[in-house]
């Protein structure tokens, strides 16, 4: 018994040491990540600069998180003149109410996608590492990318409440009421900036690869192995990417059209 208890104790040390994430990297991801776990929707859980996926718990924190909001958004509809102007066609009553069922049902995506995905997050994250370490990338473009991405969440926001806060003011809507479901919708949008951001670091990573096997000095048998696995991990972080926001992805361009 005591051998067996030995055992997975030996394989879960070994899991959380496979899953060390470095400062730079939760530097880069923490105004990405930071946005989802307001919304109770986080990607994975780090701890101790470790990364794991999420656990029952976080989970639940996300059922609770779409089960109020659905309340929230019935009892809105249900209990307000809405359902009588929507009979007298009242335009801006019926966008009003269509504001909330799309709010609800991208915070309902997201939260599943945040449970089922979580995995497949921590496994992701963690080749970009792996490519960024096998690219040396230098400390300045770490900080660029750590400031770029506490730019674009600013601007996501600032503008959206902008935008949000002039649309009210013209057509006299009630402001903290459809406020609050505008916000909410935004968690979707900033699961667009979390997929474009990802994607656009695979690109870099077969863009390098493909600048550095072409040099002449790196035909040595080593680095060509080296380059090898890092091409293998590209193609597997894109396959994981495609499983993590494929449905993100594809939800977003359809309420676009």
């Amino acid at each position: 018994m005591s051998n067996i208890k030995k055992s997975e104790l030996e394989k879960t040390v070994d899991i959380l040491l496979n899953n060390a994430i470095g400062k730079d990297i939760q530097s880069i991801m923490r105004p990405l990540n930071l946005i989802q776990n307001i919304y109770c929707a986080p990607k994975y859980r780090i701890k101790d600069n470790f990364i794991i996926p999420n656990g029952i718990y976080e989970n639940l924190i996300s059922f609770s998180a779409v089960l109020a909001l659905l309340i929230i958004c019935v009892s809105n509809i249900a209990f307000s003149s809405c359902p009588i102007k929507i009979l007298s066609a009242d335009l801006i009553c019926i966008s009003d109410v269509l504001n909330e069922v799309i709010s609800l049902m991208g915070f309902i995506i997201n939260s599943w996608v945040s449970i089922t995905q979580s995995n497949n997050n921590v496994q992701l994250l963690l080749l970009l590492q792996t490519n960024h370490r096998l690219m040396e990338f230098a400390e300045r473009d770490v900080s660029l990318l750590k400031i770029s991405n506490w730019i674009k969440v600013i601007a996501l926001y600032s503008c959206s409440l902008g935008v949000y806060t002039s649309l009210h003011m013209y057509f006299h809507i009630p402001y903290i009421h459809t406020v609050f479901f505008d916000v909410i919708v935004l968690c979707f949008d900033m699961n667009m900036v979390y997929a474009i951001f990802i994607m656009k670091l695979i690109v870099k990573n077969l863009i390098h690869w493909h600048k550095e096997i072409q040099k002449p000095e790196n035909a040595l048998i080593l680095y060509k192995d080296r380059m090898f696995h890092l091409y293998m991990n590209i193609m597997l972080a894109y396959k994981l990417f495609k499983k993590a926001f494929q449905l993100l992805v594809s939800s977003s361009i359809h309420d676009f059209y």
